[in-house]
Formats: C-alpha cells, sequence, structure tokens
C-alpha cells in the first residue's frame, strides 16, 4: 500500500513544480502539509487534488490560445 505522505520532492515530481514551489503554497495556506523537523511532508490527496487544479488551468489556457489563434 502506498504511503499516504509524499515528501516535497516526490510531490513535485507528481506536478511538474519545484519543491520550494509547493512550500510556498503551503505557507500561503494553499496545500495543507506536515512538517517532520526540515522535512516538508504533504498528503497523497492534496497532491491529487493540485494535480487536477493545474490540469485543468492547463487546459482552459490550450483553449483560450487555441479560440485567440482562430482568429
Amino acid at each position: 500500500m502506498a504511503s499516504r505522505w509524499l515528501t516535497a520532492p516526490q510531490a513535485a515530481a507528481l506536478t511538474g513544480l519545484a519543491p520550494y514551489s509547493l512550500q510556498r503554497m503551503a505557507r500561503r495556506g494553499e496545500l495543507r502539509f506536515q512538517r517532520l523537523g526540515r522535512l516538508w511532508l504533504f498528503e497523497r490527496r492534496e497532491i491529487r487534488r493540485l494535480r487536477r487544479k493545474l490540469a485543468a488551468k492547463q487546459s482552459a489556457r490550450t483553449r483560450s490560445e487555441g479560440e485567440a489563434r482562430a482568429d
């Protein structure tokens, strides 16, 4: 069974974001996390939620760029 928690580098690999970007999002309250000493841990479900959000944003951007080219 997969762990409930991901380290910042693991979460970064899944999202395509830099670990520091994830930590910055967590500090701003956009992403739930836990600290274990110097280790930043992110819940797997939070990272899945973030991936869906990023994919939707990318999809919307691609659609709007396609519409702009059609004009």
